[in-house]
């Protein structure tokens, strides 16, 4: 496993960051002015509300090259503000047009630089829509001079729909209060799976209040080097282990990076844990 993170907010309705619902507002997303929520809607315990930048891409693409990188979805360097701190979040369907058998290529970059542990590399199931999914998410600060957010892919007749990233902005939270985040980086020598659960990236706190909501983010990437085991990932918190899921291998070329996320109510306002687990159902992955 290399570059799992876990990231615990609190609140409701956002994927990204703390969100404690009070009080009624209205979100402005790229700039353009949504309906006015009937619910509360702050975010954070300061009660911020934040620009949020955002794209999608809701068309199939297929690319063009099956050695070159091209765009598929992409947020401009313009909306960001430069030195301040963005939770990033990607996720697609993506496939192969016409093939069962042939690599497919998918990740993130800022500027021109890839971001550690977003590569997807994956044999479609289906040749005749996008049967995977890519998911990834990590914590990145801008530098003084921001710079583009992209997602890219390659492959002969490789496709990618359904394509949104969104770039929650940190600077206006507070960390350790509003939201938790930490990474387990192995990505220079990846940790080899056993066929027990193993903890790798976790969050611990003690919550202020009983009966908040908590949205936890858990994003593992996996080398994958059998095709005749499944890997398996969870949320694991006290006994409780799900959402989970488990997968097999297609190519020993292929590189996994999947999104599991839940709303956890906390009804003890004692330390809680939060940790991604990962396994093999057998020796040998």
């Amino acid at each position: 496993m290399s570059a799992s993170a876990t990231l615990t907010s609190k609140g409701s309705g956002t994927v990204s960051c703390a969100a404690v619902i009070s009080g009624s507002g209205t979100i402005s997303v790229d700039g353009v002015l949504a309906a006015t929520i009937t619910a509360q809607a702050s975010l954070g315990s300061g009660g911020a509300v934040l620009y949020t930048p955002t794209t999608t891409e809701t068309s199939v693409q297929t690319a063009s090259s099956s050695v070159s990188w091209g765009d598929v979805a992409t947020i401009s360097a313009s909306e960001f503000t430069g030195g301040e701190d963005y939770l990033i979040l990607c996720s697609a369907n993506v496939g192969n047009l016409s093939s069962t058998s042939t690599l497919n290529h998918f990740k993130m970059i800022h500027g021109s630089t890839d971001f550690v542990g977003s590569s997807k590399v994956v044999e479609s199931h289906n040749a005749s829509e996008p049967s995977d999914v890519y998911g990834y998410m990590t914590k990145f600060t801008q530098p003084a001079t921001p710079e583009d957010i992209k997602f890219q892919f390659k492959g002969s007749n490789t496709q990618a729909d359904s394509i949104s990233i969104i770039a929650m902005p940190l600077a206006s939270l507070t960390e350790n209060t509003d939201y938790f985040f930490n990474e387990d980086d192995d990505s220079a020598s990846p940790t080899s799976h056993g066929t027990s659960y193993s903890s790798f990236a976790s969050v611990s706190f003690t919550p202020t209040n009983n009966n908040d909501d908590w949205l936890v983010i858990a994003n593992p990437t996996v080398r994958v080097d059998s095709t005749a085991d499944n890997y398996l990932y969870s949320i694991k918190h006290g006994t409780d282990d799900r959402p989970y899921f488990s997968h097999e291998g297609e190519d020993v070329g292929e590189n996994s990076t999947t999104i599991l996320s839940r709303v956890f109510t906390l009804s003890s306002a004692s330390s809680q844990t939060f940790a991604v687990q990962g396994k093999d159902d057998s020796t040998g992955i």
